[in-house]
């Protein structure tokens, strides 16, 4: 019986990863610059679900295997004024896409 509510909870805890990873792209979607303050872009995450119980893949379960960053370009903007422009006035934004 606890094997069932263990293998419930495992997947509960995994979606809260997820859930907590996308609200943090959502609200990084504009963020320009990393945490040094360099003007890199904040890159997307992705979550990787495993199945198994963490540590121990024969049990029951799911869990997350990483977290990844999402290799695919910047989206660019031609925004001249902006304190990040480089010399062509293009702006790096994050890869995130609402739709």
């Amino acid at each position: 019986m606890f094997d069932v509510l263990e293998m419930g909870a495992s997947g509960l805890v995994a979606q809260r990863s997820r859930m907590d990873t996308i609200a943090s792209n959502v609200l990084n979607m504009t963020t320009t610059r990393n945490e040094k303050g360099e003007s890199i872009p904040f890159r997307r995450r992705m979550v990787i679900f495993q199945a198994g119980a963490a540590g121990n893949a024969a049990r029951a379960g799911v869990h997350v295997k990483e977290i990844k960053l999402d290799p695919t370009p910047f989206k660019e903007r031609y925004e001249p004024g902006h304190p990040d422009a480089d010399a062509r006035g293009i702006v790096k934004y994050p890869n995130i896409d609402m739709a």
